[in-house]
């Protein structure tokens, strides 16, 4: 996603959390300007994401709650995100909807052994 919105010219910054939790929204609500994309978090925790103003959701986790932002989730679609389609494969689709970012396949392959 990083390099997606580079590539649009859009400003951004990253931060990398374990868990998306009461203590990551606070600390998401008192240094955000702007929009916030969680990626591989927010679906199975809609009532924290639900209290962000301007959220867009790229997960696989299946949604719990009654979703009020921009998401993106195979789950809705009928495609289980749990064994056919990952986050990073997620973002992949999103980022080539940006623009031409073809090239960041690569970082959205995941190998399923079994």
């Amino acid at each position: 996603m990083c390099n997606a919105l580079y590539r649009r010219g859009i400003n951004f910054h990253t931060t990398i959390v374990k868990q998306f939790d009461n203590d990551t929204l606070d600390i998401i609500e008192k240094n955000t300007y702007g929009a916030v994309i969680l990626c591989d978090m927010g679906s199975g925790q809609v009532e924290l994401s639900s209290r962000l103003k301007n959220a867009i959701i790229i997960d696989h986790h299946k949604p719990t709650g009654e979703l009020s932002h921009v998401h993106f989730n195979p789950h809705l679609v009928g495609i289980d995100g749990s064994s056919e389609l990952c986050a990073s494969c997620g973002a992949y689709m999103v980022a080539r909807q940006m623009g031409d970012n073809i090239d960041l396949a690569g970082l959205a392959i995941a190998r399923r052994d079994g």
